[in-house]
């Protein structure tokens, strides 16, 4: 209502205010996606019946699987975050422990090559 009364759309709005305006602003934007993909749908569902039912079924699964949800998830321990880092970088966790640092050093492919004999960079 106070973006309809133009209270929103003042120079000088307040925090509160500007963040407000964010929220509609974006709520607006999905409403028009929404009807724009709604109207791509019926479009598709009357020029291509064929594409239209394609996609529905591919809906179906992907919902049905279970891909349409997104789920986060971060690790529960310091040990289980290396053994996910080892799985990506393939690497191995050297952990160092001297006291001040607790923090684990990465061993990468590139241990041992002496980079002073490449070259410059020109």
């Amino acid at each position: 209502m106070a973006y309809e009364r133009g209270l929103l759309t003042q120079l000088d709005v307040n925090e509160i205010q500007e963040r407000l305006l964010m929220c509609v602003l974006i709520e607006k934007q999905l409403d028009e996606f929404k009807k724009s993909e709604d109207d791509f749908d019926r479009q598709l569902m009357i020029h291509r019946p064929d594409v239209w039912n394609k996609i529905q079924e591919e809906r179906e699964e992907a919902q049905e699987m279970g891909f349409d949800e997104i789920v986060w998830k971060s690790p529960d321990s310091l040990e289980e975050f290396e053994e996910i880092e080892k799985l990506i970088m393939g690497t191995d966790f050297i952990p160092v422990d001297d006291g001040k640092n607790t923090t684990p050093i990465v061993s990468t492919h590139f241990d041992g090559i002496d980079f002073s004999e490449l070259g410059d960079d020109e």
